[in-house]
């Protein structure tokens, strides 16, 4: 092990024990009552059928990681409401107390097969951003794959212009290394096709799917990012039949000059990578979220719930507003 892992993994342990001793001291529990009256927004992104969230941890979680979220999120005593339960009550400057919700980024395979079915079982609401140009072309994310071919030890020729040819370059480099991408749901890497979408709209009213941009860009160009809502929205409406308003900006990056764009497209919230919670004085085109992934411990998830972190922050900010580097950027051929 480095030196420079080795000290990481010190600081990490440094932290956990520091948290632990606030926890038993009633640090959290304080927390908690003075931010109760301010929402929750989880984030989530992938869920693992392999190694996965080994690979990248901030994106991808495994299946039993988030079993257990879930019943730390039970335990915790929140009530789960949908984001559009938020969103009317912020524009009416309603009660958040106690409120938390539930929200899941890009639209990957494994949400319906890991995830969903638990959220399901405990009849809480939850709303999927999906990004639409893989799911209609019904390939890998290409760039996430060729990042976890490399992770992985196999050998890969340039990356390809054409988005055709480097899917095709790609499938040959993982056969050669006799690496094999299929898993339950056709193959890793996979955002669920606009069939799937709307055969899980249909039997799950609970779920809300929302907007994420086409290719998972946001450009700053009034027409072009028309032409992103306008291609993701038409799609996800004919899919689910129901009214796309809501929006996530792709890896949370996103500009002051971004916001009137939107709102011009009928667009009534947005949920950034912002760290941090909800109050009615938050601007819902610009909404902060707790990020939640394997890489997260148990604790730390704790520290966000009860509202600790967010007044930790206060008093020592970061440098710069979160981002989420992990996500792909979704580029047509």
């Amino acid at each position: 092990m480095s030196a420079s892992l080795k000290l990481a993994g010190i600081k990490r342990g440094l932290k956990l024990s520091v948290l632990a001793l606030v926890r038993a001291l009633g640090g959290f529990a304080l927390a908690r009552r003075l931010t109760r009256d301010q929402a929750r927004i989880l984030c989530y992104h992938g869920f693992a059928y392999r190694d996965e969230h080994r690979f990248v941890p901030q994106l991808f979680m495994h299946p039993d990681t988030f079993r257990q979220r879930v019943q730390q999120i039970l335990a915790s005593g929140f009530t789960v409401v949908s984001l559009a339960e938020l969103v009317h009550r912020l524009e009416r400057q309603e009660s958040l107390r106690n409120v938390l919700v539930i929200t899941v980024d890009d639209g990957w395979t494994g949400f319906a097969r890991f995830a969903w079915p638990l959220l399901q079982q405990q009849q809480w609401p939850c709303t999927l951003y999906l990004t639409t140009w893989y799911a209609e072309k019904e390939r890998p994310v290409l760039n996430v794959l060729r990042r976890y071919l490399r992770w992985r030890g196999v050998a890969l020729t340039a990356e390809q212009h054409d988005n055709g040819t480097e899917y095709q370059a790609l499938r040959v480099a993982s056969a050669a290394a006799t690496l094999d991408l299929s898993c339950a749901d056709g193959e890793l890497f996979r955002l669920s096709t606009l069939a799937q979408v709307q055969a899980l709209a249909r039997s799950a009213p609970a779920l809300d799917i929302q907007l994420h941009t086409h290719r998972h860009r946001l450009p700053i160009d009034a027409a072009l990012l028309a032409d992103e809502l306008t291609q993701n929205r038409a799609r996800i409406e004919i899919a689910t039949g129901r009214v796309a308003e809501h929006f996530c900006y792709p890896s949370g990056e996103y500009s002051a000059d971004h916001l009137p764009l939107l709102r011009a497209f009928g667009v009534r919230s947005a949920t950034t990578t912002r760290l941090g919670l909800v109050s009615t004085a938050t601007d819902p085109m610009q909404l902060p979220r707790i990020l939640d992934g394997e890489n997260l411990h148990p604790l730390e998830l704790a520290a966000e719930l009860s509202g600790f972190s967010a007044c930790l922050r206060r008093f020592w900010p970061r440098p710069k507003p979160t981002t989420y580097p992990a996500e792909p950027a979704q580029r047509a051929p």
